[in-house]
């Protein structure tokens, strides 16, 4: 068998530069992937946040197209209760609502207006 000579000096060294340069290449490696991660938190947060403000925006119009559905189921009803009432009963309110909405009123009728308000 036979003796090789081995140099020890030169194999510390290059195991040692090697040994730095993995060391050097995983920290930026978990540098990098912290980064990414850090990132990605970050914007799960700001979409959520979004998400809960355009949710609570969208409640609220929802509350108040609701009101306004029962409104007008209301007048419906007070329509549909016209529409099937008598004739002496329409007269009366078509008379009312032309008085009200519209201003009118019978021939040689005076109509007092109460000009301060009260």
């Amino acid at each position: 068998m036979q003796l090789k000579e081995v140099k020890k000096g030169s194999s510390r060294k290059k195991s040692s530069k090697e040994s730095a340069s993995k060391f050097f290449a995983k920290n930026k490696l978990d540098i990098f992937l912290g980064v990414f991660l850090l990132l990605v938190v970050i914007y799960s947060v700001i979409t959520l946040v979004s998400q809960q403000v355009s949710i609570g925006e969208k409640k609220s119009e929802l509350d108040s197209i609701k009101s306004q559905i029962v409104i007008e189921e209301v007048r419906n009803n007070e329509i549909n209760n016209v529409l099937n009432s008598s004739d002496n009963d329409n007269t009366a309110y078509i008379e009312k609502s032309a008085r009200d909405e519209l201003d009118y009123a019978y021939n040689n009728e005076r109509i007092f207006i109460n000009v301060s308000g009260d």
